[in-house]
C-alpha cells in the first residue's frame, strides 16, 4: 500500500496495489491525488452541475468511436 496525501480534503490515505495510481505513485511521489471520498464528491457535483452522467458520456463516446472510425 502506498500513502498519499488528497488535495482536496489534505488526508492521508491508502492507494493498494492493484489501483492505477499506485504504480503512478510509485515512480512519481509528488503526484497529487485525490481520496476516493472526495473524488465521488466532485463526480456528484458535476452530475448535478451539468445534468451529464459518466454513463451517458460512455455511451456518446462509443457512438463517436463507431462513426468516426
Amino acid at each position: 500500500m502506498k500513502k498519499a496525501i488528497c488535495i482536496i480534503c489534505k488526508k492521508d490515505f491508502l492507494i493498494p496495489p492493484w489501483d492505477y495510481r499506485y504504480q503512478e505513485l510509485k515512480f512519481n511521489k509528488d503526484k497529487p491525488c485525490v481520496c476516493e471520498r472526495c473524488g465521488f464528491s466532485l463526480q456528484q457535483e458535476a452530475i448535478t452541475v451539468t445534468g451529464i452522467s459518466p454513463a451517458d458520456l460512455d455511451r456518446l463516446d462509443r457512438v463517436y468511436r463507431i462513426v468516426f472510425k
